[in-house]
């Protein structure tokens, strides 16, 4: 056999032992080497600890003032509140909001500020997140379909 042939065939072999050691390293890398991925799934274990919770049971890693879900809850909105994002994204990432107001519907004012309350306007959508229920949670506004902003709305109580 020539000697230039055997070399060329060590060289293919060598090659393909290389892609497939690429290939594999690719398709183990972690999902949430990204760290929107790494907060919304953090956010989506919170939410789902949150809602087995006990009625009447107390975590402050849950519902206290700068308690984790909050302070994950907060960075979410600031990283995806733009308009970077659509609706459907949001919704794939964070899991389905808790509630969805549309076109129509009515955004009480919040604490200190309400150039978002009153009744949301055609071509628009508001993904809600809550954090303590209906007194505190996160919203996304969607004008068809793309992310405008991220607010948080505070009851007072």
């Amino acid at each position: 056999m020539n000697h230039s042939l055997i070399k060329h065939r060590a060289i293919i072999r060598w090659l393909f032992l290389l892609i497939a050691v690429l290939l594999a390293s690719c398709t183990t890398m972690p999902v949430n080497d990204n760290p929107i991925n790494a907060l919304a799934e953090q956010y989506k274990q919170l939410r789902a600890r949150q809602q087995a919770l006990p009625a009447g049971v107390f975590d402050k890693e849950l519902s206290g003032s700068g308690g984790k879900l909050e302070t994950v809850l907060a960075e979410l909105g600031k990283q995806l509140g733009k308009p970077d994002y659509s609706q459907e994204y949001i919704i794939r990432l964070m899991g389905q909001p808790d509630e969805i107001m549309t076109a129509g519907d009515y955004q009480p004012a919040t604490l200190g500020r309400d150039e978002h309350a009153g009744i949301i306007p055609p071509h628009e959508t508001r993904l809600v997140y809550y954090w303590r229920g209906i007194h505190d949670y996160l919203y996304f506004i969607s004008k068809e379909g793309i992310i405008q902003s991220a607010y948080w709305y505070a009851a007072g109580e």
